[in-house]
């Protein structure tokens, strides 16, 4: 079962931005932050994706980098440039839980660490 906790939206020029905090089943990759593109056209584009799993910290660390982004986000101001280089940056973050039957190769939680280190900057 996956319910969504919270999501928020910010417009931009080249749409509304939405944040989801979501929260999967156990057959799925635990709790996670979804960060999408709603354009004019009704067209949705996935701007980042990061999941941290069931573990005691994993609410916890959710949480707090939704909470990140959407800070980020509305410092932003509408700036289409900035939301860019914001867009950017956070591509080059990359924190997925492995699930034991998932073929798709990827490391698992990867750059939690440098997640850990942005939130605690709140």
């Amino acid at each position: 079962m996956i319910e969504i906790a919270d999501a928020v939206q910010y417009k931009f020029p080249s749409g509304i931005v939405q944040i989801f905090w979501i929260q999967n089943g156990e057959n799925n990759c635990g709790y996670e932050i979804l960060l999408e593109l709603k354009k004019e056209n009704n067209q949705h584009e996935l701007l980042g994706k990061w999941s941290f799993g069931h573990e005691a910290w994993s609410s916890n660390v959710w949480d707090q980098w939704g909470v990140y982004i959407e800070k980020r986000i509305k410092e932003l101001e509408e700036d289409q440039e900035s939301l860019d280089e914001f867009i950017d940056e956070l591509g080059g973050i990359d924190c997925r839980y492995m699930l034991f039957n998932h073929v798709e190769p990827y490391n698992h939680l990867e750059d939690l660490e440098v997640i850990k280190q942005l939130i605690a900057e709140l």
